[in-house]
Order: structure tokens, then C-alpha cells, then sequence
């Protein structure tokens, strides 16, 4: 009795010894079992069975072959896609760089990868012409439409700016829809325009001060308001 528990201890310690020996044996041996079949410019996997190619390299069939980048590109340090791109300037056209071709009054993008008109003109196929801005006209920065717009208190009709019809009792409303104009409260429109409001007896303006309601607890009937 004295002696089995030091045995047991032993046992115990001396089995220990042996997995861990031999998993320490092991692993490097089917490490460089790996190892050898890992081809050149290519690295095993960490955690993995298998190898990668290096960057810089793809695989073809069980090798790692080099990148061919073409000029004005450069590697771009991952494993997907063709592996380069094209540098500032120039544009992907297959397997090869171009460079962009830059009209006048133009600037490339910062993307490096196309081109946009400068202020004032707009893109006409691989040129950029000049925006014709008629008179009571200015440039709106836009890339879409005609480029411009016209000032406060016209209309555009065409290629030109017209002056808006101002009828008495109106204002201008900023719209770029519409006849470009409100009549006042207590007016309304009708046709060109802005007509006084009548408002019965026991009757006051509505929200939209082009119309009336009935006091309460007056109703409307026809054109007067009258009790319940």
C-alpha cells in the first residue's frame, strides 16, 4: 500500500513523456513530408494541408510561374484577380496599360482612371466643347443636361432664358416647374391671373389663402355660410 501511489504517479508521468516525444518527433517530419512537395516561390500552409504561391505568383498546374506585368502597371500584393494594376494615368485595356488620352479642358479623375470636362464645357464623344450659356443664363455645375440654368425670374423656353410673365398680386416662386409664380393670399389664380378672393359674411380664408371656409358653427352652402 505504501508503494502504489509513487507506481501509480510513475505511470502516469512516463506515459506523458512518450505522447509528447512523439509528437514533438512527428510534426517536423510531416512538416518537411509537406515541405517537399511544395513547389518553388510557393509557401505551405500554417494551418493547413496544401501551399500557396508566393505574391508576385500564380498557380499553373502544380507550379507557381511569375506574374508578367505589363508596363506602367505594378503588383498589387494580393492572390485574386490579375494580380496588377494599371499605374495613375492609364487604363486596363487586356492585357496591357494605355494611356489615357486627355482632351483639351479636360483633367483626369482621381481615380487615374478615365477623364471629366472642365467647368464650363461639356463631354461631345472623346472632346470637350464649350456650354453655351444663353443671356439670363448661368453654369450649374452639372455633369447632366444642359449644364445651365436661368436666373431668378426667368424661364427657360429652348436654348434661351425668357422673362416670366409677372401678373399683379403674384410672386416669384423660385420653381424651375410651373408658370414660376404664386398669387398672394387672398388672391387666386385664374388663367394669368390672380384674382381677389371673395369672402362671404361668417367666412374666413383657408389655409391655402386661395380659397374660403364658414366660421363654426356656420356651414358652407353654395356661396354662404350659414347655421345648422
Amino acid at each position: 500500500m505504501a508503494y502504489g501511489l509513487p507506481k501509480k504517479l510513475f505511470s502516469t508521468a512516463s506515459i506523458t513523456i512518450l505522447i509528447v516525444s512523439f509528437l514533438m518527433f512527428s510534426i517536423p517530419m510531416a512538416a518537411s513530408s509537406d515541405a517537399s512537395n511544395v513547389p518553388v516561390n510557393a509557401t505551405a500552409n500554417a494551418y493547413s494541408d496544401g501551399w500557396k504561391c508566393d505574391i508576385g505568383y500564380r498557380k499553373f498546374n502544380q507550379d507557381c510561374v511569375a506574374i508578367e506585368v505589363p508596363h506602367h502597371a505594378y503588383l498589387t500584393n494580393s492572390r485574386y484577380g490579375g494580380g496588377w494594376e494599371c499605374q495613375w494615368g492609364f487604363r486596363k485595356a487586356g492585357p496591357q496599360c494605355l494611356a489615357i488620352k486627355l482632351p483639351g479642358n479636360a483633367y483626369i479623375t482621381p481615380s487615374g482612371e478615365s477623364w471629366e470636362c472642365n467647368r464650363g464645357y461639356s463631354k461631345k464623344g472623346e472632346q470637350c466643347a464649350p456650354i453655351q450659356v444663353p443671356v439670363n443664363g448661368y453654369l450649374d455645375g452639372s455633369r447632366f443636361g444642359d449644364g445651365w440654368k436661368c436666373e431668378r425670374a426667368h424661364r427657360k423656353n429652348g436654348s434661351q432664358c425668357l422673362p416670366i410673365q409677372l401678373p399683379d398680386n403674384a410672386y416669384l416662386d423660385g420653381s424651375d416647374y410651373g408658370d414660376g409664380w404664386k398669387c398672394e393670399r387672398g388672391y387666386a389664380k385664374q388663367q394669368a391671373q390672380c384674382v381677389s378672393v371673395e369672402v362671404p359674411e361668417n367666412a374666413h380664408l383657408d389655409y391655402s389663402g386661395a380659397g374660403w371656409e364658414c366660421n363654426k358653427p356656420h356651414r358652407k352652402e353654395e356661396n354662404v355660410c350659414v347655421l345648422n
